[in-house]
């Protein structure tokens, strides 16, 4: 509690949806590993530079890429067993902005751990397609997430002002 102001999410539809659209990920990756691993050579792709590949593994550097989405997936979640009251926000939380806080809290950490998600397993695409990454996908992977992160911030500059 911040002072006597109760900190609980309730798991809307929309966590619902985008943690089953995560599940999915996870075991689509699984999936593309399992039907495309007899196609595959013994030495994949497992580092890139902007437009080439740099270094070679063997294929079960897959699991490798398909375990950091996971890990993200399982981080995230972790996130959501500490009580909300012992969390930092941008803005300081008051009996009447509460519920707008603890919305927006959880659709942006939603957000990143889709986003996270997705660019890990499509470098796990592109091994197991045996594609190089678009060179567009180093400044997204970076700008995507804090383009999310100041988006969230503005929009919580906003609450007060409702």
């Amino acid at each position: 509690m911040i002072g006597e102001i109760s900190m609980k999410y309730t798991k809307t539809k929309q966590y619902k949806v985008l943690n089953a659209i995560c599940i999915c990920l996870l075991l689509g990756g699984i999936l593309l590993i399992a039907v495309r691993w007899n196609m595959l050579p013994e030495k994949i792709p497992v580092h890139y530079s902007l437009d080439e590949a740099t270094s070679y593994g063997g294929k079960e550097n897959l699991w490798f890429s398909w375990l950091i989405a996971a890990l993200c997936y399982l981080s995230f979640q972790i996130v959501w067993l500490f009580p909300m009251d012992k969390w930092n926000f941008p803005i300081k939380v008051t009996e009447e902005n509460r519920e707008r806080v603890i919305k927006l809290s959880g659709q942006m950490i939603q957000s990143i751990q889709l986003e996270s998600m997705a660019l890990v397993l499509y470098i796990l695409f592109c091994q197991c397609m045996e594609l190089v990454p678009s060179s567009f996908f180093t400044f997204f992977s970076i700008a995507l997430p804090m383009f999310t992160v100041i988006i969230y911030l503005i929009r919580f500059s906003f609450i007060n002002r409702q």
